[in-house]
């Protein structure tokens, strides 16, 4: 059995300027994942075909728990569940694609958690102005 060793791996961060690591997010030197126009549009597509399945699903479990009527339980659900599933699906798309420019390469360092967003808004915030949310 082969036994880790942590040189043989490029560590995958979320975004860099350090020789040695691999972005998901490109930086000024274009070095990390970028994502052509029809890359974005996939996305774009992949979350559009998903969103109305669990935004019907969370709808009717706040409806029911809060009584709440269908339409202001859509638009609750709505809220959350776009950025969340938006950056969710964006995050897999660029990690896979990195591991398919570098098959069995790459490594997830150990880091510390940042403070959890406690509102959707904070979420929604941070994923859109840095990729702290990943």
């Amino acid at each position: 059995m082969k036994h880790f060793n942590e040189k043989e791996f490029i560590p995958l961060v979320v975004e860099t300027d350090i020789a040695g690591k691999f972005s998901l997010f490109p930086n000024e030197a274009n070095k990390g994942i970028g994502l052509s126009n029809k890359e974005m549009l996939k996305i774009s597509d992949a979350c559009t075909e998903i969103y109305p399945i669990y935004i019907s699903r969370m709808a009717e479990c706040l409806s029911q728990k809060y009584a709440l009527n269908k339409s202001t339980s859509n638009i609750i659900a709505r809220r959350a569940l776009v950025p969340l599933t938006h950056c969710f699906i964006d995050r897999l798309f660029r990690i896979k694609k990195a591991v398919d420019l570098y098959p069995k390469k790459l490594s997830a360092p150990h880091t510390s958690f940042l403070p959890v967003p406690d509102t959707i808004e904070s979420f929604d915030n941070l994923a859109i102005t840095t990729y702290e949310c990943i």
